[in-house]
């Protein structure tokens, strides 16, 4: 298949959209919106433009400034010995805030040129013709409630359907090295080595190609709004571009490839620069307030998952303690910050419901590294901190989704101490150690009590499948098993685990293997050359709270209903069965548009034929414009006359 394949590369784009420009003015910018000044202070205007406005200045061929009656215009005429200088200084002047009072606009000379000589008589573009890109959620309509999930075999993204035992091919694309799937599981982007192209609908047809050269990531804003991808390409002015995912159009580069995170529900975007954090309004990718938070070095941040609420946490300077903060966007109200000294080092952990956030806190104290959890409770009145002492560094801390417990672990040598804390009475309580093998990782089940302690990349890992009950005298090891990973990942609804290996280390066990929340194994696949496991998301269900409820208290029989599915559904012949159907489905859709298309594109004909009356209309209305009777005038009977022999 050949979806990311076709598309327009650079030659063609330039040469489609190659805009003949008038030379003899390229060297020269003009810039308006100055402060009015007099003769006397232009020098010092001029200094204040090449210190703050851009450096370029000072490399300026000349700078004319008119007055007229001892008072400047606002406007400035600058000439540069080539046009790439007057071309940087334009960028950096245009749109510059002088001051609260005054915003420059620069343009080139040449398109100021070409702007007063328009053409006063509007005509309108051409629109392209409309391109029907199908439903991009059709494959939600899966008659067998498949899941999907894609890997990379070598250079081959692969997309397979997925239930039970069983799973085949629905998608494959050559050249393909890496991927993303949209955070709802609407499009799928891969790369190629000038582009990257989104995917979706039906056989995973091109929607937009972003045009972005030698991209080494990309990533989806969590409602699937907006795209940014990233270059180390050093050769171009900006390394990062953020992408408007409904029209393909660029909102706005930046030099760099620093990493970027967005807020929930994709109102705002922000990034960790120059010791603050600069956050954007993404509808225009502004800068909020026009200046970033600055509290001492920041050195990270997070958002949290339900709010637009920001948590960081700045370094130790000279004299200035390190200090913890939770902050609301875009008012910058604190919610809660609090100081600490002699830190090195903060995580960051949200629970998925925004109501608790956890620090993880090192710190040197007399060469003795110490550390523990500071976490807030958002909810609760006037934000609380709770601290907990740790005996011993974590290497990982999991909350658990929809309730108010987490686990931590810790290693200590070949051993891992696993901790389980939940809160009770109003404080976190240690409920539970376990004291297992080599385990680096812990994966709560979406939908929360399962849980898989994993090891990672090592022959001596192991892998265990905990029922963590909230009472404690059920929490039991469904099982362990011995198969070292590179990562584990639950799908959605909390049914499928995936234990992958792509270590090179590990070459023998290259593949994945699929299990139930028990531990169940339930299919596997070998593959050489394996990458980029990823279980296909799914949006949030639609159906409401009490729906759900009813659906738990009958899930009995619907639990005898979905287990006589699964049986016919080993069954070959009842595949093949339903294969046909979709097969005859999709059939009589595709007739049924083209015969809609042409019956569409031949109204005007038929309007014409019927003097002049649009039957389709008629119809849409339920109403009769005529009422047709035929009547008997004359009757005639002639004899049968044979035809000549």
């Amino acid at each position: 298949m050949e979806n990311f394949d076709k598309t327009v590369e650079y030659p063609d784009l330039e040469e489609k959209y190659k805009v003949e420009q008038e030379t003899g003015y390229d060297n020269y910018v003009v810039v308006i919106g100055l402060p009015i000044v007099e003769p006397a202070k232009k020098d010092k205007l001029f200094a204040y433009i090449k210190a703050k406005v851009s450096p370029v200045f000072a490399e300026a061929k000349d700078a004319l400034m008119p007055f007229t009656d001892g008072k400047s215009h606002g406007a400035l005429f600058v000439e540069f010995e080539t046009a790439e200088l007057a071309n940087k200084f334009s960028k950096a002047a245009d749109n510059f805030r002088f001051d609260k009072n005054h915003t420059l606009t620069a343009n080139v000379m040449t398109e100021v040129d070409r702007i007063m000589n328009m053409e006063e008589e509007f005509k309108e573009p051409e629109m392209p013709e409309y391109e029907e890109k199908g439903n991009m959620k059709e494959w939600l309509l899966d008659e067998l409630s498949r899941e999907q999930f894609s890997f990379v075999s070598g250079n081959k993204l692969n997309v397979k359907w997925y239930i039970g035992d069983q799973a085949e091919i629905a998608f494959e694309q050559k050249n393909v090295d890496k991927y993303v799937w949209s955070p709802l599981g609407t499009y799928l982007a891969g790369r190629t080595q000038t582009h990257v192209v989104m995917c979706g609908g039906s056989g995973f047809k091109p929607v937009l190609t972003f045009h972005h050269p030698k991209v080494v990531s990309f990533e989806f804003s969590p409602m699937e709004n907006y795209l940014i991808t990233y270059s180390n390409s050093e050769s171009e002015e900006y390394q990062t571009f953020v992408w408007d995912v409904r029209t393909g159009q660029k909102i706005r580069g930046f030099k760099g490839a620093t990493s970027f995170k967005f807020s929930y529900n994709d109102e705002y975007v922000a990034k960790v620069h120059d010791k603050a954090v600069f956050v954007y309004k993404t509808e225009t990718m502004e800068l909020l307030e026009k200046k970033s938070i600055r509290m001492g070095e920041i050195a990270d941040f997070e958002w949290s998952p339900v709010a637009n609420i920001i948590a960081f946490w700045s370094r130790v300077e000279p004299n200035v303690p390190a200090r913890i903060v939770l902050m609301k966007i875009p008012t910058r109200e604190i919610i809660r910050s609090k100081n600490l000294f002699n830190v090195e080092k903060c995580s960051i952990y949200w629970q998925n419901k925004g109501e608790f956030v956890a620090f993880k806190v090192d710190k040197l104290q007399k060469k003795l590294t110490t550390f523990n959890l500071e976490i807030f409770k958002i909810t609760e009145k006037d934000c609380p901190v709770e601290m907990i002492d740790l005996s011993s560094d974590i290497s990982d801390l999991a909350w658990e989704p929809e309730r108010s417990r987490f686990v931590t672990s810790t290693i200590v040598g070949r051993k891992t101490n696993l901790s389980l804390y939940e809160l009770q009475n109003g404080s976190f309580k240690l409920i539970r150690t376990f004291e297992r093998g080599l385990i680096h990782r812990v994966f709560w089940s979406p939908k929360g009590r399962f849980c898989i302690f994993a090891g990672h990349e090592d022959y001596d890992a192991i892998t265990e499948f905990w029922d963590l009950n909230t009472d404690k005298s059920k929490i039991k090891m469904l099982i362990s098993l011995a198969c070292p990973s590179s990562g584990i990942l639950w799908e959605a609804s909390g049914r499928f685990i995936v234990s992958y290996c792509s270590s090179a280390k590990l070459k023998g066990s290259m593949g994945f293997k699929i299990y139930d929340f028990k531990g169940s194994l339930l299919y596997q696949e070998g593959v050489t050359e394996f990458s980029s496991f990823a279980w296909r998301p799914r949006p949030p269900t639609t159906l409401p709270e009490d729906q759900i409820k009813e659906i738990k208290k009958n899930l009995k029989t619907y639990s005898d209903k979905f287990e006589e599915e699964d049986r016919l559904r080993s069954d070959k012949a009842y595949r093949e069965v339903v294969e046909r159907r979709s097969r005859l489905k999709n059939e009589w859709f595709s007739w049924f548009n083209a015969a809609k298309k042409l019956w569409d594109e031949s109204k005007s004909e038929r309007i014409a034929l019927f003097d002049g009356i649009d039957f389709d209309e008629a119809a849409s209305n339920d109403s009769v414009l005529e009422d047709w009777n035929e009547v008997v005038i004359k009757e005639t009977i002639e004899p049968y006359q044979p035809p000549n022999q």
